[in-house]
């Protein structure tokens, strides 16, 4: 096995095995970690405190507990974290942080304090017209009362040095994971649309820089290689909250689909923006939040998340978008009607998925995936021979 080989197998390891990659992280650096529920935590203030930020994705088990504090049609993401919370897998956090951008963020932030009381939770809100005039000052002051959470929780305070470096860190990381995507897309003989997913993942477990120089060792290798030698791989755009549980992973691998870009709240939604280099630290950790656009999470009175889209399968030559969207996960679900309209009119073919994370069989949707890929073959061949893509939509 060449070394490209053996750091994408040790990253994939880490993705699969999250407790024991931010165990082994904790042990190797000496930090405490903090956990991060999604979306958008200020990892910069968790590392400049001195503590490890852990991302709390989910994952495909839930217990019967989790149904004391969440009902059944709650987003299978947060019921996952409440579960493992509760079945203690999550004991090895000092503190976790939950932004509340859903009502499901809000019921988990309160019924963390009865459930896990041994692990002080700091809930976080933040504003949701990001093109206010208003939302900058704002974002800044719940920062500094995270900051200052931070702080006590660390016993000590975070100096201005510290939080520059971090930022720069994080920075660098994301570059680094930008660089990668792009990369990936030329190599899916290499890279896998299940391998590319799990890279991604485990920057959450990992500490940055060992995950960086990782990632950047992998980015170099693929440099120096020819593209891939399948010459004929389909390419798509993939949108939506997560690509899980693994059983769609291993479905996208079966039909040979090579993942050009995403849109994908775990993925490239959190790198996708690159961090000003004006003001203070604070400044410029609000300014790349408020630069985001096309989340669904987010209040956008022009939606540019259909545009953004088709730019991606434009630019990519992807065949078509693959909207995978998480069940009961209703700011996704609230913006499809919208960039569906915008996909037809373009005349971009797509699928939409529904699933949970904790799906361990999906033949339904193998069948329609299957159907699909079948579609966006024949679309290439027709359009190769000057026919009109949008007479190839599968709705």
């Amino acid at each position: 096995m060449d070394k490209p080989q053996q750091e994408i197998g040790f990253l994939c390891r880490a993705a699969d095995h999250p407790r024991e990659t931010v165990l082994r992280a904790m042990e190797k650096t000496g930090k405490r970690a903090v956990g991060c529920f999604p979306l958008y935590t200020p990892d910069e203030l968790v590392d400049a405190a001195g503590f490890l930020p852990v991302g709390m994705w989910g994952g495909p088990g839930v217990s019967p507990r989790s149904g004391q504090y969440l009902q059944p049609f709650c987003c299978s993401v947060m019921r996952a974290n409440m579960s493992q919370a509760l079945d203690g897998v999550y004991d090895m956090l000092s503190g976790v942080l939950i932004p509340t951008f859903c009502d499901t963020l809000k019921c988990v932030a309160e019924n963390w304090k009865a459930g896990i009381p041994n692990i002080p939770v700091f809930p976080m809100v933040y504003p949701q017209n990001v093109g206010s005039a208003a939302a900058a000052a704002y974002l800044e002051d719940e920062f500094i009362r995270i900051k200052e959470k931070l702080e006590q929780l660390a016993g000590r305070g975070i100096t201005e040095e510290s939080l520059v470096e971090s930022f720069d860190r994080f920075e660098r990381c994301r570059s680094v994971m930008r660089e990668f995507t792009g990369l990936a897309a030329s190599h899916p003989d290499l890279i896998s649309a299940k391998t590319r997913h799990k890279i991604l993942k485990s920057y959450y477990f990992m500490d940055k820089p060992e995950y960086t120089e990782i990632l950047n060792g992998i980015n170099e290798e693929l440099k120096k290689r020819k593209g891939s030698r399948d010459s004929n791989p389909v390419r798509v755009v993939v949108t939506g909250l997560m690509l899980e549980p693994d059983a769609l992973l291993n479905m996208l691998d079966a039909n040979r689909l090579c993942i050009a870009a995403d849109d994908l709240a775990q993925e490239s939604r959190i790198f996708r923006v690159q961090g000003s280099r004006e003001g203070t630290v604070l400044q410029r950790m609000a300014r790349r939040f408020l630069d985001q656009r096309g989340d669904p999470f987010l209040c956008e009175q022009g939606k540019s998340r259909g545009k953004h889209l088709i730019e991606m399968v434009r630019q990519t030559g992807a065949a078509g978008v693959l909207i995978v969207m998480m069940k009961f996960c209703e700011p996704e679900e609230f913006d499809f009607p919208v960039y569906r309209k915008e996909l037809d009119q373009a005349g971009i073919p797509y699928l939409y998925i529904e699933l949970e994370q904790s799906m361990s069989q999906a033949e339904s949707i193998s069948t329609r995936m299957e159907g699909f890929v079948e579609v966006l073959r024949n679309t290439n061949a027709s359009l190769g021979n000057g026919s009109d893509r949008s007479a190839h939509l599968l709705r």
